[in-house]
């Protein structure tokens, strides 16, 4: 599956389908890391049988908060931000913009330990109904194994993102 970029008019509509599209690539790719568990081992692995409970978050509504995190690589320009907030609002939600978006830490928005304590921490948060990633990198794919995914599952949330953070999404 290809991970589009985002368009600041899109719809609703549209995003709904993206995000559809995300869920059911995630499942078709655990039922074939299943089959493969089977073939391999004669059973399913405990990492497919849990893979296959797939968690669906409520839909988004207007006036539901949205996190903006950046668990990949920084912005390049701190504009992005702006946009990607006014972009929220559009959509008629309200933004709440990440504490560590804009650090500095090579080509990655903070450390991984910043960088993923924006992401569990609106993850825990309540108010917040989904989570949006502003760009993409290769800083995704190293808190891949540091995420609590137990917090994930206690309370399901829209998490939307591209290019690395497809790692995280599956």
């Amino acid at each position: 599956m290809r991970c589009e970029t985002f368009d600041h008019k899109m719809s609703r509509r549209s995003l709904v389908a993206l995000a559809s599209k995300a869920a059911l690539f995630s499942a078709v790719s655990t039922m074939g890391l299943n089959t493969m568990a089977k073939a391999k081992t004669g059973s399913s692995s405990a990492v497919a049988e849990r893979s296959l409970q797939l968690l669906k978050p409520r839909p988004l509504k207007p006036g539901d908060s949205v996190a903006l995190v950046c668990p990949g690589g920084r912005p390049h320009n701190p504009a992005t931000i702006s946009l990607a907030v006014r972009v929220v609002e559009d959509m008629g939600f309200k933004p709440v913009v990440g504490e560590n978006v804009l650090k500095i830490h090579g080509p990655m928005a903070g450390t991984d330990e910043e960088r993923l304590s924006d992401l569990l921490k609106f993850w825990q948060d309540e108010a917040i109904a989904g989570i949006f990633c502003v760009g993409g990198g290769y800083g995704a794919l190293r808190l891949v194994d540091k995420v609590d995914y137990e917090v994930i599952r206690k309370q399901p949330k829209i998490f939307a993102g591209g290019d690395d953070n497809c790692h995280l999404l599956l």
